[in-house]
């Protein structure tokens, strides 16, 4: 974790995380915090998929909660997704 943490870049994750886990906690701007929340939540899935495959459980169960959370809010994400 050397370069993140010199970088600062691991202090600019955890602060999205926090910012994004209250958002949706509180229910304000839930379809940004979600979407600032795909490539973190990528991250952590290819971490547990590549590195440590014995705790694949949070990774699918991080995988699974942004799933339900982004169905409820689809028609905000249905024209990002149009070509």
């Amino acid at each position: 974790m050397g370069a993140l943490s010199s970088a600062g870049l691991i202090y600019l994750v955890k602060i999205l995380e926090l910012l994004c886990g209250l958002a949706l906690i509180a229910g304000f701007f839930v379809p940004l915090a979600l979407l600032v929340l795909v490539p973190i939540i990528a991250n952590i899935s290819f971490f547990h998929l590549v590195m440590d495959p014995s705790s694949l459980v949070v990774s699918v169960a991080l995988v699974t909660l942004w799933t339900v959370n982004a169905r409820d809010h689809r028609d905000v994400f249905r024209p990002l997704l149009r070509a």
